[in-house]
């Protein structure tokens, strides 16, 4: 697929009442097309059946969030990338990622990781403790997508509770990744989270996610209850 190509298809399914929309959501990005995620996994889809890389090399600086998005993608349903290449690239789009949107949706894309979970561990987690927003959110978002299980959920959480990054959307991604520990695994979050210890933002942000949650049992709601008396009173040992 050439950039012209993709510049056309993307184009062709771009929606100006979805692109009123997305920049509601996303105040402070340009160049929004509006096209639907649907779509973008499609085209990029097949981009990474053919010749990506050159397609990659020629997206031009001035691109649209969605040829980002498709970028990132490309790398996660590419069949032909090797592993070192497969962290290169990932370094490199780190630099174009500007909003949740893109990050969010390249990030659950990423699936090789799976691969090699300790080795991606071991390349992610440094990124956690970023002075850069989206480089802390994106580390957040990947360890959600695929560390939160039985296996790793205890590293996970230990790698969450202690930062104190910059930036709203860095701490929304702690924050979220934390919910969905606390949501999977609530006994083992408990008994490491601990309010004094934890950036305020971050821990208010993760128990109104996981009291908003419709996986969260009412049993854990009231404890939830219980817990935010006990800490606004000064009685939580």
């Amino acid at each position: 697929m050439e950039k012209e190509e993709l510049r056309a298809r993307l184009q062709d399914f771009a929606e100006p009442e979805y692109r009123e929309f997305s920049k509601k959501l996303l105040p402070g990005v340009r160049d929004i097309l509006g096209v639907r995620i649907p779509h973008l996994r499609k085209i990029a889809r097949q981009a990474a059946k053919g010749a990506w890389r050159d397609l990659l090399e020629n997206i031009e600086d001035s691109r649209s969030m969605e040829e980002t998005m498709v970028y990132g993608m490309i790398l996660g349903y590419a069949k032909d990338i090797e592993w070192d290449e497969f962290l290169a690239r990932i370094v490199h789009f780190l630099t174009e990622i500007d909003n949740w949107s893109v990050c969010d949706s390249v990030c659950c894309t990423l699936k090789k990781v799976k691969e090699d979970r300790e080795g991606f561990w071991k390349f992610v987690t440094p990124y956690l403790s970023s002075e850069k927003e989206f480089e802390v959110r994106f580390a957040a978002v990947m360890v959600l997508n695929f560390y939160i299980d039985k296996e790793w959920v205890e590293r996970t959480i230990d790698a969450l509770v202690t930062l104190h990054p910059d930036g709203y959307y860095a701490k929304m991604g702690v924050a979220w990744a934390l919910s969905i520990c606390w949501i999977s695994f609530p006994e083992e979050t408990k008994k490491r989270v601990k309010r004094e210890e934890m950036d305020q933002e971050i821990y208010e942000k993760m128990i109104q996610k996981v009291m908003e949650s419709t996986r969260t049992t009412r049993e854990e709601k009231e404890y939830l209850r219980a817990r935010r008396k006990a800490e606004k009173d000064g009685k939580l040992q």
